[in-house]
């Protein structure tokens, strides 16, 4: 696993299953850097800045009737085969929703709140194709 450091020692993070492997990481980089003689500093708390989580709903959705009845929606099938839907309350959120029964959810940095923000965004009943 490849992880950049910047000049103010923030480095991204990728493919961590959950917030706990933000620790694990930091030991790694410690360690590398410490291997090479290198002072490893620490100034703050690690943070999650975004996230990135993504879902199965087990249905075929009809994503022309979600686009024309939810607000918020972006549903262009020939740019890009899911549809956008961007949430602003109570937490910014995106999803990107495919007709194949996956989706996917971006920008939640408060990882606790994501399951709430799937139930309470996600209601398909009316939506799946026969």
């Amino acid at each position: 696993m490849h992880h950049p450091v910047f000049r103010k020692w923030r480095y991204p993070c990728y493919r961590l299953k959950n917030s706990k492997h933000i620790v694990e990481v930091e030991k790694i980089i410690k360690s590398k850097f410490e291997s090479i003689g290198i002072e490893y500093k620490v100034e703050s708390e690690p943070i999650i800045i975004n996230s990135l989580a993504v879902g199965e709903y087990g249905d075929t959705l009809d994503l022309n009737k979600i686009s024309v009845t939810w607000k918020n929606t972006i549903y262009e099938p020939e740019l890009f085969p899911g549809l956008i839907y961007r949430v602003y309350e109570p937490v910014r959120a995106t999803f990107l929703i495919f007709s194949s029964d996956k989706f996917v959810v971006l920008g939640v940095s408060d990882l606790s709140l994501l399951p709430a923000i799937i139930k309470e965004n996600l209601d398909f009943n009316d939506y799946i194709k026969s």
